[in-house]
């Protein structure tokens, strides 16, 4: 006597043409072979047959206590979906969804046209992706810490190139004004000057930097 079956449900597909399976993967362990049920033009489902002897309620309630069998599962299950990646839409049903028949899982998804047609017009032409990041503490301490030099040996230029310039101030306005009572008065234009050319610079500084951060 043959073990029951029911009808295993991957995903809705929405595409113009009838997908093709050549390059569907097997599947979950021990089912039947991916194949297409037709809900209506343009809109099929990926299903497959499924022994209820390992994928009835009380296989999968026992099964769900060992982890293994489920990352197998889920793996298969993930396979299968992403192969149909290309078409114009793709909505993955959760692992273990499971019919009693065909005809059960048409009605169902039938029954949910007008959702699912939200769901299709919403994500149609579009991919899901995921995306791992990975933060390896050592190399972005290193990261920082050069960082942290950097800015104070640029801090020790800035500091070395205001004596400078503050030198530079006092030898003009002491040549100009040979360093009289006063002489800081009578130059202040000079000073003024020097004072602008400075802020030009810092400003044409501060130009080109944001011009680097924005490339």
């Amino acid at each position: 006597m043959a073990a029951a079956k029911g009808t295993y449900v991957y995903c809705v597909i929405a595409a113009a043409r009838r997908p093709r399976l050549a390059r569907v993967p097997p599947g979950l362990p021990g089912t039947g072979r991916v194949r297409l049920l037709d809900v209506e033009p343009g809109l099929f489902m990926a299903v497959a047959d499924a022994p209820l002897d390992r994928y009835g309620e009380a296989a999968i309630t026992r099964g769900l206590g060992d982890l293994d069998w489920v990352s197998r599962a889920a793996v298969a299950h993930e396979a299968v979906i992403e192969s149909f990646v290309g078409e114009t839409a793709v909505l993955p049903m959760k692992l273990f969804t499971i019919f009693t028949g065909d005809e059960r899982a048409v009605a169902h998804v039938r029954a949910e046209r007008a959702r699912i047609a939200g769901v299709v017009r919403r994500v149609s032409n579009h991919q899901e992706w995921g995306v791992r990041v990975v933060l390896d503490r050592a190399r972005a301490a290193g990261a920082a810490k050069a960082k942290r030099a950097a800015r104070a040996s640029a801090g020790d230029g800035r500091l070395a190139g205001n004596h400078l310039l503050g030198g530079h101030h006092e030898a003009l306005l002491d040549g100009q004004h040979g360093g009289e009572p006063g002489a800081l008065t009578a130059g202040q234009p000079a000073q003024v000057r020097l004072d602008e050319r400075a802020r030009e610079r810092r400003s044409i500084h501060r130009h080109v930097r944001f011009a680097e951060q924005e490339r």
